[in-house]
Formats: structure tokens, C-alpha cells, sequence
């Protein structure tokens, strides 16, 4: 069943939603930028790690990339790894300047240093090893920035598609509060929230105050009318049957029918003028001269001009008519 809530009501829906909508707008941009413009972010990964046996000493080469995915630039940056039973033999950086880093190193470590490394860029340090055996102990690796510290980036990591944890963070919460508060408000709505009137086919509308006062057979006929069927339409069809008949009871039920439909149905303003002006036909000829005068002064109170032409064609009405303030 479809409904109309009063125009109060529905502006407080209104502004509720708009509410609704603002809080989980902006609580999720401010998360959103806080987790990814404020954030510092520095990761590693181990690309070689090969062994070369020979006949007078083994030879390895290890490779290790640094990575800023993030999107702040890392500050400060120092890369050290520490070997253990291996000798360093030669260094070898790919992805930076050599303008941009200073390094040092001796048999059993090698350190990098670099004053900034700029979002999404990367570098690479190559080592040559000598080794004692046909064994690689993997070194020791200490990578960190001002405000960070890298983390490696496993072979787990790699078999998933990249996607920012502050989106994926801000993307679940709009998801799940905002449905959560439009639950909330479906649930307790009817605790404060009520309606007055009733929007629906005008057919079917129409058909349930007629047979609700005992106009069953025009009920049928305009529920199964395939002309669509406006209320005023229908009430002026309504007043002509209860004139047609002329019985005091039938005006009043009549009368009391249009009344129902007022205050029952969703329609136009003007629409309502029609209606109050028909319930003062039936109301003269019951006659109940109060009656008449309440709705003969709410159909003039649009200062409609076809409400005004109607009363004057009226014998029954044209002595209502006077000056409207």
C-alpha cells in the first residue's frame, strides 16, 4: 500500500536522510584522509637470492627492492643489512641517482641513506657475496624512515591485487553504517512517524470510501472503469446520483462520503476545493444550512475562479456568494 506522510513529516524525513547522508560522507572522507595523506608507508622485498658454487669460493648475489607505496614522501630514509657468515664484495644501487644517497659498508654490512624517497618511487640494492659454503643465510635487514619502519612485502602480498587498506577501510564503514541507520530508522519509524493520507490508483482509493458508505455499486463500477477516475470527477458524478435520488438519507451518506475522501486520500489543493464545493450542494438540499456554509467557505477559500463560476451557475448556491475578503 502506498502512502503520503504530512508535509511536516516528510520534511523531518527528509532532513533526516540528508543528515544521514552528510555524517557517513563526511566521517568517511576525514578517515579517508586520515589514512592516506597522513600516513606514511615503506615496505621491502627480496627479488634474488642465488648461489654460485665454484672450485676456490661461492659466490651469491642478493637483491632487495624498497618501496614507497604510500603516499607521503619518506623522510630520512636508512636501508641496513647485516650479513652474517658472508663477505661483501661489491655494492650496487639501481633506481636512485647517485647524487641522491650516501653508503658505507665493510665485509659484514652495507648501509644506504637517503634524505627523501618520494611516493610510489623505488630502488634497488645488489650485493656480491662471498661465501664460506654452499648456504645463503639470509642477513639481517633494517629498513626506516622518519615516522615508519619498513615491513616485507611477502610472496602472499604479491599473489593479491594491490588495494589501499584506507579505501578498502572507508568503503566497508559507508557500507555498513549507513544501511545499519536506514534500518534504525525503518524499525522505530512507526514510534513517531504517522500517516494521514493515502496515495494509491485513484480508482482504488475511491472504490473503498464509496462502499465504506454504501455506494457499492458505483465502488464497483469506478474500481473496474478503465477511464482513469479522478476525486473530483468522481464527486461530482456522486452528487448527481444523491440529487438524482433526492432522499435525505442518501445526500447525507453522499455528504459524509465526500468528506471521508478528503481527509482520507492524497490529492490536489484544487482538487479539495471541487470536493468541499459538491459537499455544499448535498448540504443545501438535506438542507443543513451550516453545513453548506462551512464548505461553501472553504471551496472559496482558494479563490478559484472556476470554484466561483460554479457556485454562480448554481441556483441552489448563487445566494453565497459575497465579496471574499
Amino acid at each position: 500500500m502506498s502512502e503520503e506522510s504530512t508535509p511536516g513529516s516528510k520534511y523531518f524525513w527528509i532532513l533526516v536522510t540528508g543528515l544521514v547522508s552528510l555524517v557517513v560522507g563526511v566521517g568517511g572522507g576525514l578517515i579517508l584522509h586520515r589514512l592516506t595523506v597522513a600516513r606514511a608507508d615503506l615496505e621491502y622485498e627480496l627479488k634474488t637470492s642465488e648461489v654460485f658454487s665454484g672450485q676456490k669460493k661461492n659466490i651469491a648475489i642478493f637483491a632487495l627492492e624498497v618501496r614507497n607505496p604510500g603516499k607521503k614522501e619518506i623522510e630520512d630514509l636508512v636501508c641496513r643489512i647485516e650479513l652474517s657468515d658472508s663477505a661483501l664484495q661489491e655494492p650496487k644501487i639501481i633506481g636512485l641517482p647517485t647524487s641522491a644517497y650516501t653508503s658505507s659498508q665493510g665485509e659484514e654490512f652495507f648501509q644506504l641513506k637517503a634524505p627523501f624517497l618520494n611516493p610510489r618511487e623505488s630502488f634497488s640494492i645488489q650485493l656480491l657475496l662471498t661465501l664460506p659454503s654452499q648456504k645463503l643465510n639470509p642477513p639481517m635487514i633494517r629498513i626506516r624512515g622518519k615516522g615508519t619502519t619498513a615491513k616485507e612485502r611477502t610472496s602472499e602480498d604479491i599473489g593479491k591485487k594491490d588495494k589501499p587498506l584506507a579505501t578498502s577501510l572507508a568503503a566497508a564503514i559507508s557500507t555498513m553504517i549507513f544501511p545499519l541507520i536506514l534500518l534504525l530508522i525503518r524499525r522505530f519509524r512507526p514510534e513517531f512517524f504517522f500517516t494521514k493520507v493515502h496515495r494509491d490508483d485513484q480508482r482504488d482509493v475511491l472504490s473503498f470510501v464509496l462502499s465504506l458508505n454504501g455506494f457499492t455499486e458505483l465502488a464497483s463500477t469506478t474500481r473496474l472503469s478503465e477511464r482513469r477516475q479522478f476525486y473530483w470527477s468522481t464527486a461530482d458524478a456522486l452528487t448527481e446520483h444523491c440529487i438524482a435520488k433526492g432522499e435525505e438519507q442518501v445526500l447525507r451518506r453522499g455528504a459524509k462520503a465526500l468528506q471521508d475522501l478528503i481527509g482520507y486520500a492524497a490529492m490536489e489543493y484544487t482538487s479539495q476545493l471541487l470536493i468541499h464545493y459538491n459537499i455544499a450542494r448535498l448540504a443545501v438540499r438535506i438542507p443543513d444550512k451550516d453545513l453548506a456554509d462551512k464548505h461553501i467557505k472553504l471551496a472559496r477559500k482558494g479563490k478559484h475562479k472556476v470554484i466561483e463560476k460554479r457556485i454562480a451557475l448554481d441556483p441552489e448556491l448563487a445566494g453565497f456568494i459575497t465579496p471574499t475578503s
